[in-house]
């Protein structure tokens, strides 16, 4: 699980260990799952998601945890399209609540 990660052992790359990113993984699962089950109601179950999905992103732009600068790429866009996706549900769910047709 945590061979695609920088190790801090490369020839004339990075100093940095980051393959503490595939336990990362597991702790946004079970905080996202954690939010599902105990939030209130939707709109702040979503708030938290949005939060959660543009920290992952600036995580991966920023410190570049992969060898191959492709899979940063793929992961940084992923959670950019789940952020889309959860801020198009925010605006449907708030005019459905206000019953204001799309």
């Amino acid at each position: 699980f945590q061979g695609c990660y920088k190790d801090g052992t490369e020839e004339g790359g990075t100093k940095y260990d980051y393959r503490w990113f595939s336990g990362l993984y597991f702790v946004l699962r079970v905080f996202l799952f954690l939010v599902y089950a105990f939030t209130p109601d939707w709109f702040m179950q979503y708030v938290v998601q949005q939060f959660v999905c543009m920290g992952a992103v600036l995580l991966f732009v920023f410190l570049r945890p992969y060898r191959r600068d492709i899979y940063n790429n793929i992961d940084a866009s992923v959670f950019t399209v789940l952020a889309g996706i959860n801020t198009l549900s925010m605006y449907n769910y708030y005019f459905t609540a206000l019953n204001i047709s799309l």
